[in-house]
């Protein structure tokens, strides 16, 4: 191979390769509720003196002067989140916040011993969010990390309660 061609392998290689994980990378979350009139702030919040947004687990800097005071205290009067911690919620209200956002009528716990973390709900929300857009949604992740546990709380958590419904099917694929 000459210079060139070699450079493009490069280039085509880079771009195909994973660039970042999940867990290296912050995620914060606004999302518009399904009742069209509020939103569910997740794994961020807002510092209101300096309008900073700020990554909720991390405490790393997002994204500096995002909001102005004035934005933000009306915000506030309107009763919006903006420093909420999601982890520190009681289970019901962290049910209710994911039904309000996927728009399920009847708020139930499809699974109680299922660990409903910040984390967690994001990566429900991401591969909930690419559904409702017709974007196809791999999962991938070491072996026993809980991507299929994942997979059918999100599901059980979309049917009726106290239907079973099968509308999941497992692929093992090699």
């Amino acid at each position: 191979m000459n210079e060139e061609e070699e450079e493009d392998e490069d280039t085509v290689l880079n771009r195909l390769s994973l660039r970042r994980t999940w867990e290296s990378s912050p995620h914060p979350y606004l999302f518009f509720n399904s009742d069209h009139f509020t939103f569910t702030f997740l794994g961020f919040f807002i510092q209101r003196a300096t309008g900073n947004l700020i990554d909720q687990q991390t405490g790393m800097l997002l994204e500096q002067g995002i909001m102005a005071q004035n934005l933000y205290d009306g915000l506030v009067r309107n009763r919006a989140p903006l420093q909420e911690n999601f982890d520190c919620l009681p289970r019901d209200q962290k049910i209710l916040k994911l039904c309000n956002i996927m728009g399920i009528e009847f708020p139930h716990d499809p699974d109680s011993t299922y660990e409903l973390t910040t984390d967690n709900v994001k990566k429900i929300m991401a591969i909930y969010m690419r559904f409702r857009c017709d974007i196809p949604v791999i999962v991938m992740g070491e072996t026993g990390c809980g991507k299929t546990r994942l997979v059918k709380f999100m599901c059980a958590l979309q049917s009726p309660p106290g239907v079973n419904v099968n509308n999941m099917i497992l692929m093992k694929v090699m």
